[in-house]
């Protein structure tokens, strides 16, 4: 199995698709992917972190993630005050 490393991936935006979802886009750092695959993302001083599947095409030049804003999630609502420039793990 390969190892897997934590990156760092900065914040290009963040679109809200309804009031309790929303899409982050990323700087994509190089990372390949095949359509189906998942990534985990949290805050960059948090301890939490979740799967989340990725949103964007394969040869797009950013990776983009679809999030669901669950109300007593410890992830889901501090993704959604990250800002443009914000760095995420």
């Amino acid at each position: 199995m390969p190892e897997v490393k934590s990156k760092e991936i900065e914040v290009l935006d963040i679109r809200e698709l309804t009031s309790s979802t929303y899409a982050i886009k990323l700087n994509r750092n190089g990372l390949d992917f095949t359509a189906g695959q998942h990534i985990t993302l949290g805050p960059l001083n948090g301890i939490d972190s979740r799967e989340y599947s990725i949103y964007s095409g394969e040869k797009d030049d950013y990776l983009e993630v679809l999030i669901k804003e669950v109300m007593d999630g410890n992830v889901s609502r501090k993704l959604k005050r990250a800002a443009k420039g914000d760095v995420l793990f």
